[in-house]
């Protein structure tokens, strides 16, 4: 059992996953294209997780929907 009491407790936090190809690890910027298109939207990301072919953004359930719309928006819809 922890002893040490949590310095943050975030409520409502949600998940959104992006999955690429491999191919996508040599593109600068590929994360910072996602984030950006977050941050245009003023979406705030509580905190982000990765794989070599995945990212997770953290983010307010309210959130969850723009920011799914915002990157299908940029990256499907373009592909």
């Amino acid at each position: 059992m922890l002893s040490v009491a949590p310095r943050r407790v975030y409520r409502n936090l949600a998940g959104l996953g992006v999955k690429f190809q491999e191919a996508y690890l040599e593109t600068p910027g590929l994360l910072y294209q996602l984030l950006q298109q977050l941050a245009l939207q003023n979406i705030n990301v509580v905190e982000v997780a990765s794989t070599t072919t995945e990212f997770n953004i953290y983010l307010d359930d309210r959130d969850v929907q723009l920011a799914f719309e915002s990157l299908y928006n940029r990256f499907i819809r373009e592909a």
